[in-house]
């Protein structure tokens, strides 16, 4: 009787075709789970780490301007600009040119006529010398490249272990 309700109950069971099978389950699992988005998120983090490190090498220029009148007068006229140019190893080039004018300047911006010319090197001695944020910032960057398909692939592991 046994055997008969078995053999009955195996007649009325579904197709193969509903049954997930391991392989679409894990393609599932990768594809539309949360954490699986997370976990390739990581090239993206590694990529924005690295343009973060190479900002800090670019050159940066600035400028300003200011000026008071009052009542018609020209007190004074201040201007100033600035480049620099940082390198990896912790030297900064610099130039700048300041041109200050007016009646009522105060005697500590008066610079020629012609404006006032500046250059040189800013060079660390002892901090930053061996090891600066820009180097630590480059070498993190490129750890985080190599380290970024290891660690998707972990997790990526660790989320379909658990599924």
């Amino acid at each position: 009787m046994i055997a008969w309700v078995f053999a009955l109950g195996l007649s009325f069971t579904a197709p193969n075709d509903s049954v997930l099978q391991a392989e679409a389950f894990a393609k599932q699992v990768i594809n539309y789970h949360p954490r699986a988005n997370q976990a390739n998120l990581y090239s993206a983090y590694a990529d924005v780490e690295w343009l973060k490190a190479r900002a800090l090498t670019q050159p940066g220029i600035s400028m300003g301007y200011d000026r008071k009148t009052f009542d018609g007068k020209n007190y004074w006229n201040l201007f100033g600009t600035e480049l620099s140019i940082p390198t990896l190893y912790g030297l900064e080039f610099y130039g700048n040119f300041d041109q200050n004018t007016g009646q009522y300047l105060n005697s500590e911006r008066n610079v020629p006529m012609n404006g006032l010319y500046a250059g040189g090197i800013k060079v660390p001695l002892g901090n930053g010398l061996w090891q600066n944020e820009m180097r630590f910032t480059r070498s993190r960057a490129r750890l985080y490249q190599q380290n970024a398909p290891n660690q998707t692939k972990a997790d990526l592991n660790d989320l379909l272990q658990e599924a």
